[in-house]
């Protein structure tokens, strides 16, 4: 991907105010996540936190998002936001809201 794509993708899903609609479907998971039960998913999230705020001790730190290209941990906080109000809403956790992108411009973002 071009970083000039990067940029615009970066621009649309983590500095604008859509969401990721419910029953926004990308591609099968890797099959360790779907053996995973519950209380598995819960620990590795937990682990994966822990360490995300182990690693982003420096704010301007950056790590490149496959999609995104370079983020600094705020950038990184906003995508996890995103991304975790999708499966909330997923799951009807929390309610949908209506600014959300269609399937095809997400699924050019990510």
């Amino acid at each position: 991907m071009s970083e000039e794509q990067a940029l615009r993708n970066k621009e649309i899903m983590i500095y604008s105010d859509i969401i990721i609609p419910k029953n926004f479907y990308i591609g099968e998971l890797p099959p360790h996540y779907l053996t995973m039960d519950l209380s598995d998913a819960v620990g590795q999230l937990m682990e994966q936190l822990y360490r995300f705020d182990l690693h982003f001790v420096d704010e301007q730190h950056t790590e490149i998002h496959l999609r995104f290209g370079p983020l600094v941990k705020s950038e990184w906080m906003i995508w996890q936001q995103k991304h975790f109000s999708h499966h909330l809403m997923q799951f009807s956790i929390i309610p949908e809201t209506a600014d959300s992108l269609n399937n095809q411009d997400l699924k050019d973002c990510v």
